[in-house]
Formats: C-alpha cells, structure tokens, sequence
C-alpha cells in the first residue's frame, strides 16, 4: 500500500529546489521528503546542500535568516540524522517508494519533537544553536 507516490514527494521536492512550492506546504513532511532526497543525492555534502536551499528558499518566501527565525543550523542536522539514522536499509539509503512510506509513518520521525530527547528546550532555541552546530545536551547522537 502506498501512503504517500513518490511522484508526489518528486514533484514536491521539484518545487522546493526551484523555490515554487508555496509556503503552506512546506510542512515537517516536506522537510523530512527534502532532507532524504539530500542525503541520497549528496551524502557526505548534504547538510552543506540543505543548508543553502533552505536559505535559499526562505528569501523566496519572504522568511527571514536570523538570529531568531529562518534557517536553524542544529535542528537541520538533527532531522537530516533522524533521516538518516531512520531510513538506511542494511547501511544503504536511497529514496524509493518503501523508503519514502516508512519514513513518512515511522512513529520517530513523524513525532515533530523528538529532538526533545536529544537537547533540551533552552538549548535547542538557542541563538548559537540557530547559527550553528551545537551538540545535544541530553543524549548523544548514536
């Protein structure tokens, strides 16, 4: 059974990368479908991608970068490896159909706070921790 086509989340990621997909949809799901799509097109280079196509896309709808909203660079790191962390298949991850179901209805990933287990609250909305990588204060990231 197929929860989400992936010629949807093709299409959808087509819009995102050439900023025409209307802010309304850039929901978790969304962000979850561009991040796997980046780690299986750039690996090692993801976060670098990510990180300037969400800035990117940001500008395009009007949000601003800053020290309190746009861009989060520790949140951005976080999912891209709860992503990661999620959906590999015996070390491997593409972005297929399978992948795309369980990573869309996996209860981890579909739960939108569970960097919660990983950083506390005070840190995670952090200015350092918009502006930059900062490591979990609760759990390390296995």
């Amino acid at each position: 059974m197929v929860f989400y086509p992936i010629e949807n989340a093709i299409e959808l990621i087509e819009k995102f990368m050439n900023r025409t997909l209307p802010k309304d949809e850039w929901t978790h799901e969304a962000h979850l479908m561009v991040g796997l799509h980046h780690a299986t097109t750039y690996g090692a280079t993801a976060l670098i991608h990510l990180r300037e196509n969400i800035s990117k896309y940001n500008e395009t709808t009007n949000v601003i970068n800053s020290d309190t909203s746009g861009y989060h660079e520790t949140i951005t790191h976080f999912w891209l490896w709860a992503v990661q962390k999620y959906c590999q298949k015996g070390g491997i991850l593409i972005f297929d159909q399978e992948t795309l179901d369980d990573m869309l209805w996996t209860e981890e990933l579909a739960e939108r706070n569970i960097w919660l287990a990983y950083y506390s609250k005070d840190l995670m909305l952090s200015t350092a921790a918009r502006k930059g990588l900062v490591m979990p204060d609760l759990k390390e990231l296995d």
